[in-house]
């Protein structure tokens, strides 16, 4: 705020001199940032008023909100706040990294996972369903590092890392699996008469993997 004299004499005849507020400006204007591009809203000062959505994007990365300080820190605004404000603001943009999260699936099945693209935090829902005449085998997610993420009441935590949902579909009726040459994964590969495998398999056939039979159709 900018401050003004008052002049004014007292009983002595002396000139005295009283430091006042000045008036606050009828219109504030709100500086919204993000690296070098910037807009503004003018908004009323003394009066609730709410502050104009985000219209920046990030590719790769997702708006959180508003703060005073280009580096995250000062005081905090939502997307869309509403404020009361007195003097001029400049707000700066503040984004969080989005993490995916793919599906890799083994037998007959529909797998849908939400969100697939999120945030560290966010719980993500996975539904496994088999189609007729199979079973859920195993549903296991892992991060970039190869690290097993634990799984809770149908969800998980998203990690700072992208992640791969894992689901086998297998047969109940032979417990054998079934799946594509496009789907072969590492693992303890055997033939079917119990020769050790150098690696995985190329061609279609009956193989064991990790102690089950597989069917590489």
């Amino acid at each position: 705020l900018e401050f003004r004299r008052v002049l004014f004499r007292s009983q002595k005849g002396i000139q005295l001199y009283k430091k006042t507020e000045a008036a606050i400006p009828a219109d504030i204007t709100v500086t919204f940032h993000n690296g070098n591009d910037s807009y503004t809203q003018t908004v009323k000062a003394n009066e609730e008023t709410t502050l104009t959505p985000c219209t920046f994007t990030n590719t790769g990365y997702a708006f959180y909100g508003w703060t005073t300080d280009a580096e995250g820190k000062g005081e905090y605004y939502g997307d869309g706040a509403t404020v009361t404000l007195t003097t001029n603001i400049d707000l700066y943009a503040q984004w969080d990294k989005l993490f995916t999260v793919s599906v890799e699936k083994i037998g007959d099945g529909t797998v849908d996972v939400t969100p697939t693209e999120t945030i560290k935090g966010t719980t993500v829902t996975v539904t496994a369903t088999p189609a007729d005449g199979y079973k859920l085998e195993s549903v296991t997610v892992i991060d970039d590092d190869n690290n097993t993420i634990e799984l809770e009441d149908d969800g998980f935590e998203m990690p700072a890392s992208n992640v791969t949902v894992k689901v086998v579909f297998a047969s109940p009726s032979t417990g054998i699996l079934s799946i594509d040459t496009n789907n072969i994964t590492k693992g303890n590969w055997h033939t079917v008469d119990g020769r050790t495998m150098n690696g995985t398999p190329h061609t279609k056939g009956i193989y064991i993997r990790n102690g089950k039979k597989l069917i590489i159709k």
